[in-house]
């Protein structure tokens, strides 16, 4: 499917309010959801989004899904904001920052479980 260039591209953020499970009849499946998106000099817009993640010219896999709640990077078209993509690097980098998180939690955890500790120690 051809897109237009966007005629005003800016950074924001959009709010994920719902997140459409897509049976995979092809590979790499589209994120589908609404949105409600704002950036500077852009007013909240509620939008359907679909949209797969490229990389380097070619469709890749998406790996980290947004999921409900979350506030996500995006480029959006300050003539359109119904016009946008998400901004999937940095998606990506958020979430491998709040798994490694996760991880150092759970093994502190597992280490005070361990050794008989409680969260005083």
């Amino acid at each position: 499917m051809f897109k237009k260039r966007m005629k005003d591209p800016v950074a924001g953020h959009a709010l994920v309010v719902s997140v459409k499970e897509v049976r995979p009849k092809s590979n790499p499946v589209p994120f589908q959801g609404k949105l409600v998106v704002s950036a500077d000099g852009v007013p909240k817009t509620t939008v359907e989004h679909k949209e797969r993640y490229w990389r380097k010219g070619q469709e890749s896999m998406i790996v980290i899904w947004p999921s409900v709640g979350q506030t996500v990077p995006v480029i959006v078209d300050r003539a359109d904001p119904t016009r946008l993509r998400l901004d999937w690097d940095q998606i990506r980098g958020a979430a491998s920052g709040e798994r490694a998180d996760a991880q150092k939690a759970e093994e502190e955890r597992l280490l005070r479980e361990a050794y008989g500790r409680d969260e005083s120690d």
